[in-house]
């Protein structure tokens, strides 16, 4: 399945018939780009264009939206969300289920359970690799995400067994972005039969905002299913 473009999605929403007239809804725009200082892209992806949504003030722009976490997030403790790594040797120790890490790497140093291997080329990766199949025989792919900024399928990979035999443009590929920073290699995590019949070609993951207040009373504020768009 091909990606939508942006011509795309302006089609489907010049052919949807509950939109609002077409004056209507460039006047909207040039009205939230007056109050934000922003182009208005929230006005497709928070469906304003829909003949219902008349107080489109009630929603706010991407940029804004970004900066409201920020404020009340504590940041002495961002760190252990921010770092993959950090936060499954915190969490972990909770009983909270987590993926199993396999592997973790600083450069060309990688560290399986207690030991460490250095890795000097691409050949030591491949090894490397084919030995965690070996020990995980009951699995037939690995993750592989960057310990920061994997987010959305950005700095994330999916290295099938098969791969190591079949790709060797893949493994190279691979290799080449581990190499030069920290990554996590992880099980694959297999979903429940009903998400995966929503869409397979994501891991669909329940995301929940939940709020403390000054008193230390946690509130659940909403929870979302995030999938894939394919």
């Amino acid at each position: 399945m091909t990606k939508r473009t942006k011509l795309d999605q302006l089609r489907e929403i010049l052919k949807d018939p509950d939109r609002k007239s077409l004056p209507r809804m460039i006047y909207d725009l040039f009205y939230l780009f007056f109050i934000y200082k922003e182009l208005p892209s929230h006005y497709v992806t928070r469906y304003l264009f829909k003949k219902e949504a008349i107080n489109i003030k009630n929603y706010l722009p991407n940029k804004l939206i970004t900066k409201i976490p920020s404020y009340f997030n504590d940041k002495k403790v961002k760190e252990v969300l921010d770092n993959k790594l950090y936060f499954d040797l915190f969490y972990r120790q909770f009983g909270i289920n987590l993926p199993k890490i396999i592997m973790y790497n600083h450069k060309k140093l990688f560290i399986i359970g207690n030991n460490t291997v250095i890795v000097n080329s691409v050949h030591d990766f491949l090894s490397l690799l084919t030995e965690i199949f070996e020990k995980n025989k009951s699995s037939d792919s690995v993750f592989i995400k960057k310990t920061y900024s994997s987010a959305s399928g950005r700095n994330t990979f999916k290295l099938f067994k098969q791969d190591l035999k079949s790709n060797a443009d893949k493994v190279h590929d691979i290799y080449s972005e581990v190499i030069n920073s920290e990554f996590l290699f992880q099980e694959t995590v297999r979903q429940h039969p009903v998400l995966n019949k929503i869409t397979s070609s994501s891991l669909n993951t329940i995301r929940f905002d939940t709020f403390i207040d000054h008193e230390g009373k946690t509130e659940i504020i909403s929870a979302f299913l995030k999938i894939s768009t394919n």
